[in-house]
């Protein structure tokens, strides 16, 4: 019938999952909520903040797929440009051909490790508070994921990935 959307459904074999989480977002909301335009000011924070660490991720091929409040959840899926790849190990002085799946694993490890090494991003100055630090969190996960979009009451839908 005509005007009715389906819903999408498809698999994603052998992925990854960063699950990026912010933490001090409670401390710059209260730090900023009685100054004038501290709505703004949050708002500004956070894309700065977001802002660095989609660099990252976008350096390692990772897409950020949600905004969760504040976290971020990160997709890296098994790619065909990847198939032939080598790891250079410093320990065994020897290049090895990977497979695209390890590859695939390899970049999610690689990006983690970068988002979780960054400076806490710091916000001084700000009335009544010495400092006010946004650190991260961040998980990682693989497997053999399907993405689905879920709703359409009303026309809304929702991106899941299981």
């Amino acid at each position: 019938k005509r005007g009715i959307v389906r819903p999408l459904s498809f698999p994603l074999p052998s992925s990854c999952i960063v699950l990026a989480d912010v933490s001090g977002f409670t401390n710059l909301n209260e730090a900023f909520s009685t100054v004038e335009g501290g709505a703004e000011k949050v708002t500004y924070h956070l894309n700065q903040y977001f802002t660095i660490l989609l660099n990252i991720i976008e350096k390692h091929g990772g897409d950020c797929i949600k905004f969760a409040g504040d976290a971020l959840i990160v997709l890296f899926k098994e790619e065909d440009e990847y198939d032939q790849q080598t790891y250079i190990s410093r320990v065994h002085k020897h290049i090895k051909p990977i497979k695209s799946h390890q590859y695939t694993c390899l970049r999610a490890v690689r990006c983690a490790l970068e988002l979780g090494a960054q400076p806490a991003y710091k916000i001084t100055g700000v009335r009544g508070f010495h400092k006010v630090e946004l650190t991260l969190h961040v998980a990682i996960g693989y497997g053999d994921l399907q993405a689905l979009h879920v709703g359409g009451h009303n026309g809304e839908w929702e991106f899941l990935l299981a």
